[in-house]
């Protein structure tokens, strides 16, 4: 009788340490189950961080607390929309990024003007044929004297009285009357240096004096008879450049 109120007692023991090691035993296997489950979300949010501090710079990422009425994503949900929210993200990076466009000339011009050198236009002195080419140093017949000559400027035929432009900016650097040969004359500078000889102006209808400032296109005065080097020619102005001690051709400067 003892042996089997004994051998109960242990049984019963036996039942017990069981149970108790089985609780243990499902206790445990829970809390890695769990410590599973966190360390797979951490490791998921570990592993969005570098995308989210890539655009830390464009784009503010609120840090406490959630809007009222909206609902918070979890990390499934974030993690799926994570794409969405790439591609919603990227415009904005790629818009701050973007380099500045450059500048047109035009606006360039209208903000920060620069200063041109200005030079003055060159015109026509007067309108007419050109009866006498310059010559560039060879000779040519003259029909008034008989001879050749080099003939240092070009003949343009006018009619008398003919008003005379001056062809450009300048200064009166001479005025004179080379009686018997070229008549009323006057020299006009341009500023780069060149000087325009009018020959074979009217001495009575000046409108200039020595040292005069003129601009292109200012009458000067009118063409005359007084040209008896070149009175075979009829009624003409005689013009030169001078650059330096040279002759040059007029029509360098002024095309007929």
């Amino acid at each position: 009788m003892k042996n089997y109120y004994n051998n109960n007692n242990k049984s019963k023991k036996n039942i017990s340490k069981k149970s108790l090691y089985l609780a243990i035993f499902f206790v445990v296997v829970s809390t890695l189950l769990i410590v599973a489950v966190s360390l797979k979300r951490s490791f998921n949010a570990s592993k969005n961080e570098p995308e989210l501090s890539h655009h830390s710079n464009d784009i503010a990422i609120p840090t406490s607390g959630v809007q009222k009425g909206i609902k918070k994503p979890d990390s499934n949900e974030s993690s799926s929309n994570e794409g969405n929210k790439q591609a919603e993200k990227e415009p904005v990076s790629t818009q701050a990024k973007k380099p500045t466009a450059a500048i047109k000339p035009d606006e360039l011009e209208k903000k920060a003007p620069v200063k041109k050198a200005v030079f003055s236009k060159f015109v026509k002195p007067v309108e007419g044929k050109i009866v006498q080419a310059f010559s560039n140093n060879e000779l040519v017949l003259s029909k008034t004297l008989g001879e050749y000559r080099t003939h240092n400027g070009v003949d343009i035929e006018v009619l008398p009285q003919t008003p005379v432009k001056s062809v450009c900016d300048g200064v009166v650097v001479d005025l004179f009357n080379d009686t018997g040969r070229w008549g009323t004359c006057v020299e006009i500078k341009h500023n780069s240096g060149v000087v325009f000889v009018y020959r074979g102006l009217s001495s009575e209808n000046l409108n200039v004096k020595l040292d005069s400032k003129v601009k292109a296109g200012e009458i000067i005065g009118i063409v005359g008879q007084t040209n008896v080097f070149e009175s075979a020619l009829g009624s003409h102005l005689h013009l030169e450049v001078k650059k330096g001690d040279d002759f040059v051709d007029p029509l360098k400067y002024i095309k007929q």
